[in-house]
């Protein structure tokens, strides 16, 4: 029973890793969001589920900003403020099996109902949200970041396509 029970954690666990937050819009399983704090001034948030890692979340956060100043005309930005906040919850579940045998010559039928002892395991969820301002080309800070090498870098690094 044991052998099976492990197959079947290790077979759900690897199902599942590909269950980590896409980039995309916000939504139930997470994502981003922005904001408009002024003319050349957003607040982003990513917000990734209990797959999505805590860099993950900071680099989406950042490719977010990144973008949006690209959009915006801003080659350059600065990130004015950032900070990445987890929950962690504890997950409990276990395993049930019913196995039913029917005899058919001598009418006989067999249930056989096994539950596994609980697992529990711990889910963190990571939320980063950054303040980034953007800059033309004439009001460049020597601290700034480019928005095009962000965008590049950071997609490159997760295999994101345009």
């Amino acid at each position: 029973m044991k052998p099976l029970f492990f197959a079947a954690f290790f077979g759900i666990v690897i199902g599942l890793s590909g269950c980590a937050t896409s980039y995309k819009a916000q939504g139930m399983k997470g994502g981003f969001s922005d904001t408009p704090l002024a003319k050349n001034t957003y607040a982003v948030n990513f917000q990734g589920n209990g797959y999505t890692s805590e860099s993950k979340t900071r680099d989406f956060a950042l490719l977010m900003a990144a973008e949006i100043m690209q959009n915006n005309n801003y080659p350059y930005f600065i990130v004015l403020q950032g900070d990445t906040s987890t929950i962690a919850k504890n997950v409990e579940w276990s395993q049930t099996q019913q196995n039913t045998l029917i005899n058919s010559y001598s009418g006989v039928t067999r249930i056989n109902t096994s539950t596994s002892a609980p697992v529990t395991s711990v889910v963190s969820k990571h939320d980063t949200q950054v303040v980034v301002k953007g800059f033309n080309l004439s009001n460049v800070p020597q601290n700034a970041l480019s928005t095009q090498q962000i965008i590049s870098s950071i997609k490159a690094k997760y295999k994101i396509d345009d």
